[in-house]
């Protein structure tokens, strides 16, 4: 998990003016991508059509776009598109592969979008040849899955960061021999500290459990059970664990996991189902070594609902015994999580959960009436107010709040409640790290908390993905940047991936490597187009890296959700210990054409 990260960085752009003749004196490479289930887009699933359109002229066309790829030809259901370098071509269908993850895991009512990619040079003499390569390719390639030539693999190396494997024998009168299934491991580059965790410890994943309450099919009340147990495991110190986000790609009965061992980089999985019938509950866990594909335990429950929060308990002690045979239970103790006394307060947070996670105003504005009775029934529910004072810094940060003051102390009040019902809760500790530094610029205060959210659960996505806005505010854009990319290894896809890569974007800008900001800002766009932070960063990025015309069209949308936006104001908001940078910040911001 902590493996140095392949960075896929293209060669310097040509002068857009040059002919494609020249282009083509060197090797060129063509990636054939089909969305999949293609005969649902072909014959009439219009939702599915609908959604396969959207997700193209959003997502797919930018990141060729932004790769250096020209798109050669397109169909219903695909596209066949030229890149210069084999590491473009492979660095693009990496990014849309994880973001297109990213996309289904977090907007999972919407129709699932899997694309099957495939590689081939052009062969000097044949102008159709790469092309018929890739498509013969892209027919022998699984659903969500990248499949390259040997001739790619030749130019690209064998980086430690990317799997390789045979792809098998082709079929009887073709010529695509040789050729290999790609995976590329979750992403993110080794942590500066020495927290982060080793090869020599275990690593696992909880997979989302099937679940139904009184025979109706129903993911919240599961995704609580899963996020309970991963909280529990995450603070085990010798012990990798993948947050639950990053899992969300892999439901339903049919995965494969050691597949899905391979994508998320972990040894071990947990998977299972959940019943809730009455006051009766069932659950049904198992561990599973996905190296050998073989059930370590796989144990029946039954309680009442009551003793929900104990079997939850029970079941991380088993994991963590299992994985981490040396672990004393005065440690199992310690790491214990602070439970909810009230299960109403508990479902009423999940509920909020969902609210919050695609930034629908009325949704979110729904979510605070939600976690307010939750604490109302639990006033000592932690997660509730810790989800609390995360509505309130949303609720500033998107512009929606019309009493800055006071939503900047009830965001300071909440999350101190927070972290003082639960102080080993490293993602409240890590959101009173934020509010500190974010809204009052008490650096110290807030380095403080995330050292504590660090020694309290060194795999959270939270302390690593919060704690890399201030160290930008202090100027430390490196640091930051490796921080970012640290939560989005741990948490690649689900609904707090916008957030992360938002913070990669800031963390690029105040490091003065616009491009970069610019293509993690459209990463962010992508999955989370009406995030305004990652909005601003994009606009300004996109502005200092001279695209005025494109940094406009942003500053265009800014303005259509913040007619009030005013640069200067909204710069003056970054909490950067140095006026300079919040000086720059606002010249960039009003070259996107924002207004003073």
């Amino acid at each position: 998990m902590t493996g140095a990260a392949i960075r896929w960085q293209p060669p310097i752009s040509p002068d857009a003016a040059a002919p494609r003749a020249a282009a083509r004196a060197a090797r060129v490479f063509v990636m054939a991508l089909r969305a999949a289930p293609t005969r649902e887009i072909e014959h009439g699933e219009l939702r599915k059509r609908l959604r396969w359109m959207e997700v193209r002229a959003k997502l797919v066309d930018p990141q060729i776009a932004g790769s250096g790829g020209q798109i050669l030809r397109r169909t219903a259901d695909g596209l066949v598109v030229e890149f210069r370098t084999a590491a473009d071509a492979v660095r693009c269908a990496i990014e849309l592969q994880r973001d297109i993850a990213a996309v289904n895991a977090a907007e999972s009512d919407l129709p699932t979008i899997d694309l099957r990619m495939a590689i081939a040079p052009r062969d000097a003499d044949g102008e159709g040849s790469g092309e018929a390569a890739a498509l013969a390719l892209q027919e022998r390639t699984e659903e969500g899955s990248i499949t390259v030539a040997h001739a790619v693999r030749e130019q690209i190396g064998a980086p430690a960061d990317l799997a390789m494997e045979p792809l098998g024998p082709a079929a009887a009168g073709t010529t695509d021999a040789g050729a290999y299934r790609l995976t590329a491991r979750p992403l993110g580059a080794d942590a500066p500290i020495s927290r982060a965790a080793s090869h020599d410890h275990a690593s696992v994943a909880v997979l989302p459990f099937a679940g139904t309450i009184d025979g109706n099919p129903d993911e919240v009340f599961t995704s609580g059970i899963v996020e309970s147990i991963v909280e529990l495991l995450s603070r085990v110190t010798d012990l990798v664990v993948v947050a639950r986000e990053a899992t969300l790609l892999f439901r339903g009965a049919d995965v494969d996991l050691r597949a899905a061992g391979r994508q998320l980089a972990v040894r071990y999985i947990v998977t299972g189902s959940a019943e809730r019938s009455g006051d009766r509950l069932r659950l049904e866990p198992r561990l599973v070594d996905t190296e050998t594909d073989s059930v370590l335990w796989n144990v029946r429950y039954e309680v009442p609902v009551a003793k929900q929060f104990d079997l939850q308990s029970r079941i991380s002690r088993r994991i963590v015994r299992a994985l981490v045979p040396s672990i004393g239970l005065a440690e199992l103790r310690r790491v214990e999580t602070k439970r909810p006394e009230n299960l109403d307060a508990y479902d009423l947070v999940l509920k909020a959960m969902h609210c919050m996670q695609r930034l629908d105003r009325a949704d979110f504005a729904g979510a605070r009436t939600l976690l307010e009775a939750a604490i109302e029934k639990d006033p000592r529910y932690a997660a509730a107010h810790t989800l609390l004072a995360r509505w309130h810094m949303l609720n500033l940060g998107q512009g929606y709040s019309l009493r800055a003051q006071v939503e900047m102390n009830s965001c300071l009040k909440t999350a101190s409640r927070a972290a003082e019902l639960n102080p080993a809760d490293a993602h409240a500790l890590a959101l009173l790290g934020h509010c500190k530094s974010w809204l009052y610029r008490d650096y110290d205060a807030a380095l403080d908390c995330f050292e504590r959210a660090f020694a309290a659960a060194p795999n959270s996505a939270y302390a690593w993905g919060w704690s890399s806005p201030t160290c930008s505010y202090l100027g430390d854009g490196a640091t930051a940047a490796a921080h970012a990319e640290h939560a989005i290894r741990l948490s690649p896809y689900g609904p707090n991936a916008y957030v992360y890569r938002s913070a990669l974007a800031l963390a690029r800008y105040t490091n003065g490597d616009y491009e970069e900001a610019v293509r993690w800002g459209r990463r962010t766009l992508a999955i989370a187009p009406r995030y305004s932070a990652g909005l601003r960063i994009l606009a300004a990025s996109l502005a200092a890296s001279g695209e005025i015309e494109s940094a406009q069209a942003i500053g265009r949308a800014l303005l259509a959700m913040q007619p009030d936006f005013g640069a200067r104001r909204i710069a003056a908001g970054y909490a950067y210990a140095s006026r300079e940078r919040n000086q720059a910040l606002a010249e960039h911001l009003r070259m996107a054409g924002l207004p003073e």
